[in-house]
């Protein structure tokens, strides 16, 4: 023979138990034995809760039986999820095959993660007394618990073919809470929804049809910009301009045989070698210098000055600078 049980160390205050008690703070009874009833509740104190599975395995009526405990902690966590589905491209009267793509936390307000649905003691009561009995066959073999052999090989093979007693003390902690968590979850999941696991059937031999999807209508939010009319007039003509600017100052430079030097004209006047002006202009600011030279006729080209037999380039009196189209 083989069996195993359930127990846990926290539930929530019997008063939630009490339908009355919902009624007097303005709840809906049809969220009770639910966790999202502490959503929006403050100052609740939920305790880490714990687990307790004890498998008891017994292959001789004569010796004490053997006996398997785990302890395993109990948290509700809620996500959400992002789901793509497909259809076959030639029809669209096939089912829909859809999976998960991505999971993230959920961005919603939830009860505290110590609160789950075990922790009601309605809820426990049931799955505590009924999920052992959901797969036991009651038969002469002590390999006869599908529960027992999926925890400690999730194979289907094994679940349910299994001829040697299941081993649960070797099997890894975590892999073992992992595979308990999935047992548990799935018997309340088939509770919650026992309607919908045979498609609505009442047919003792019907099977769940898996992938049931229905059509949605998907949004999906885009920032839009509004520009007015007459800023995106001035926008465009002031690319026009800026392009115009552009093009005119290439043509210009391209004609152009020396350098620009219009723009610093009095820096260059005062600092050059070939101009016979007053050792004062240096500290002379630009519009000084200007006004000063404003009667004298500036050039600027080859001077007289040269070196190795090259005329050298520069600024200076008119009559003594020779214009660079005229050298050439």
């Amino acid at each position: 023979m083989s069996g195993w049980n359930l127990a846990l160390d926290n539930f929530v205050d019997a008063q939630w138990n009490d339908y009355d008690w919902y009624n007097k703070r303005g709840l809906r009874v049809e969220d009770s034995n639910r966790p999202s009833v502490f959503a929006n509740e403050q100052g609740v104190v939920a305790n880490r809760t714990t687990l307790l599975f004890q498998a008891r395995e017994q292959t001789s009526s004569r010796g004490p039986p053997d006996y398997t405990t785990s302890r395993c902690g109990v948290t509700q966590k809620d996500v959400e999820s992002r789901v793509r589905c497909s259809r076959d491209f030639f029809t669209s009267t096939t089912r829909q095959s859809c999976s998960v793509v991505a999971q993230r936390p959920s961005q919603k307000t939830h009860a505290d993660e110590n609160i789950s649905q075990l922790s009601f003691t309605r809820v426990f009561r049931y799955v505590s007394r009924k999920s052992p009995q959901a797969t036991n066959h009651f038969g002469s073999s002590y390999t006869s618990d599908i529960s027992l052999n999926y925890l400690e090989n999730p194979s289907s093979i094994t679940m349910t073919g299994a001829n040697t007693p299941p081993e649960l003390a070797s099997i890894n902690p975590k892999d073992f809470g992992y595979r308990l968590a999935q047992l548990v979850n799935s018997y309340v999941f088939l509770s919650q929804a026992f309607s919908d696991a045979p498609s609505g059937s009442v047919d003792a031999n019907a099977t769940f049809e898996p992938n049931s999807t229905v059509g949605v209508d998907v949004e999906t939010l885009v920032e839009v910009f509004h520009v007015p009319g007459l800023w995106m007039g001035l926008y465009i003509l002031s690319c026009i301009v800026l392009l115009l600017g552009g093009m005119g100052s290439a043509i210009v430079t391209h004609f152009v045989h020396g350098p620009e030097i219009l723009g610093y004209a009095s820096t260059v006047v005062r600092d050059s070698k070939y101009m016979d002006i007053s050792p004062s202009a240096g500290r002379m600011d630009g519009i000084d210098l200007a006004r000063m030279l404003k009667n004298r006729r500036l050039r600027y080209g080859y001077t007289q000055m040269a070196l190795e037999g090259t005329a050298l380039v520069g600024v200076g009196s008119q009559d003594e600078v020779v214009r660079m189209k005229q050298k050439h």
